[in-house]
């Protein structure tokens, strides 16, 4: 059994999905930025 493959696959797997939260995230804020021009500031 291949130790070091696995745990490459499982660190690339970790970071995919790191990268993929982190994208979401940004989106969902630009998302959010791009509509507070209609939100007064007392809604935060």
């Amino acid at each position: 059994m291949h130790i070091l493959p696995m745990a490459l696959s499982l660190a690339f797997m970790i970071f995919m999905a790191f990268i993929t939260t982190f994208a979401f995230l940004v989106a969902t804020v630009y998302l959010f930025a791009s509509y507070d021009d209609s939100f007064p500031q007392s809604c935060r």
